[in-house]
């Protein structure tokens, strides 16, 4: 991208919002960006306007996602009057190590795969009450995830593991 003579790459900043011209036929004509090194926030004008902003994870108290994946290109999406919708599709991992010392990482599904047990704090292994392959359930062949995914009711299955998981790691 540094090479391409008509884009400029601005390091440091943020975009706080978009520049929307409002009525029957809202158009959006750039954004409200801040310069995190001077603190000043800047209107950039443009005829086209892309959102590329990451994901939404640290929406979670404990998450290995990047400080910065906060949501706001949902938000700002979203405040335009852009539909949003399948957020259940974002990604979340529930096993998440949680130390309060350090920052949190990523059980990794290979760990899994070579055996690992999810465990509550008083040891009780509790994924088999959940799915019959416990640990294992996201551990599928390639293929056969993308074909089941096409499945609305699979993505509501992968939804409920999750908040099942999420809440036993609460307990």
């Amino acid at each position: 991208m540094r090479r391409t003579p008509n884009v400029e790459v601005l390091e440091n900043h943020l975009a706080v919002d978009l520049l929307m011209e409002r009525g029957p036929r809202s158009t959006c004509w750039g954004a409200y960006v801040l310069d995190r090194d001077t603190r000043r926030v800047h209107r950039f004008l443009a005829r086209a306007t892309l959102l590329c902003t990451g994901g939404a994870g640290k929406v979670y108290l404990y998450t290995s996602n990047p400080d910065i994946a906060t949501g706001d290109g949902v938000a700002m999406a979203y405040r335009a009057g852009a539909p949003v919708a399948n957020m259940e599709f974002f990604q979340f991992h529930p096993t998440c190590l949680y130390h309060p010392a350090a920052k949190s990482f990523l059980v990794t599904e290979a760990l899994r795969g070579e055996g690992a047990i999810l465990r509550r704090p008083d040891g009780d292994a509790f994924m088999a009450h959940y799915h019959q392959r416990a640990e294992l359930w996201r551990i599928v062949d390639y293929r056969e995830w993308c074909l089941k995914m096409l499945v609305r009711d699979f993505a509501a299955e992968l939804e409920r593991i999750d908040r099942e998981i999420e809440h036993e790691l609460r307990r």
